[in-house]
């Protein structure tokens, strides 16, 4: 079975997008963005959409010090999908994830999934089956438990899903840098404006229900606005906003984990790449791709000294480190130093 597509899952505040663009970027692939919250008009901040990733500048690194010589826009699909009036939910996603892969692969290009929502994934990869609980779609939800994820269809509807054969790659970081991330990235998110973010989208007409519904930020942050926020002193302040996300933010990649093991239990193999940075992850990434079969090379967009992108050690040889163990591994080392397999 080769496999026609690429997943890329990882808890969040991993940078899955930054490494998935430049994997994208080099199997001349496009997006599908596996976020629940992303797919909605608006959410911007909150949600962390970061468009601007998906535009590499010329100059850019790949991995193994390749550049790029010119700038490239990676294409994306559901992100910006829908307004806030529609409830989407993981029937939406598959019906428009399905229709993208199709369009993607009918134009001879490499599908790359890039996502954290856990429903989302599994539908995507096991097919869900909505007239008949077979996959465990209600435990799913159960699971998932939030509201946005009902599956609002006629008794009959069902989805027609393409030829499937996902590469699974995984990424995450130790506990302690992980917490580390959320942190940083919630603050920078306050810093940007995410709370004016939100009152514009009640002031536009979304009610409170509605944002609270959104979870997470959106949640959190209507909370706040309504003075529902406090801490035991009854006081609603930005630190008492910033520990309450801080924590329920957490909570979230907690309950990611536990979508992404099992995933792994029900036997799909998620190859987790080793922690490092973007450059090294997608060389990791690469290596696994070609020993998949996946691709026979990649584009050629080297520099001129570096005609095409060829990955080689200074000594030509292939080093490659275990991914064994699956999430419960990663999240208990760090490794000493990061070997990247960069010889195809």
């Amino acid at each position: 079975m080769i496999n026609n597509c690429i997943i890329l899952l990882g808890p969040t505040a991993v940078g899955k997008t930054a490494v998935g663009v430049r994997i994208a970027a080099l199997l001349d692939g496009e997006i599908i963005s596996a976020d629940s919250r992303q797919v909605y008009l608006g959410l911007d901040i909150g949600s962390g959409k970061d468009l601007e990733e998906y535009t590499l500048p010329a100059g850019t690194e790949i991995c193994g010090g390749q550049v790029l010589s010119t700038s490239l826009t990676i294409p994306y699909h559901l992100i910006d999908q829908t307004d806030l009036s529609q409830e989407y939910n993981v029937f939406s996603f598959l019906n428009d994830a399905y229709y993208a892969f199709g369009n993607i692969r009918a134009r001879s290009r490499m599908p790359v999934i890039v996502g954290g929502t856990g429903m989302y994934l599994d539908g995507f990869i096991r097919g869900y089956d909505f007239n008949n609980d077979s996959h465990g779609i209600i435990k799913s939800m159960q699971l998932e438990n939030n509201p946005r994820h009902r599956t609002h269809r006629g008794p009959s509807e069902n989805l027609i899903r393409p030829e499937i054969h996902p590469l699974i790659l995984g990424t995450t970081f130790p506990r302690d840098m992980l917490r580390q991330n959320i942190a940083a990235r919630l603050k920078k998110r306050l810093d940007q404006g995410m709370i004016t973010e939100v009152e514009g989208l009640h002031g536009a007409g979304v009610s409170w229900e509605r944002l609270e519904r959104l979870g997470l930020e959106y949640r959190c942050v209507a909370l706040f606005l309504q003075g529902k926020l406090t801490d035991r002193e009854g006081k609603n302040s930005n630190d008492v906003l910033f520990c309450a996300l801080n924590r329920a933010i957490l909570q979230f990649a907690k309950r990611q984990e536990t979508w992404f093991r099992g995933i792994e239990r029900r036997g799909h193999t998620i190859l987790w790449l080793p922690a490092g940075t973007v450059e090294e992850r997608t060389a990791a990434a690469l290596h696994l791709i070609h020993r998949a079969g996946l691709v026979k090379g990649v584009a050629n967009q080297g520099t001129s000294k570096n005609p095409g992108w060829v990955f080689s050690d200074s000594s030509g040889n292939t080093r490659s480190r275990s991914n064994s163990g699956g999430i419960g591994r990663i999240l208990r080392t760090v490794p000493r130093s990061v070997e990247i397999p960069l010889a195809f």
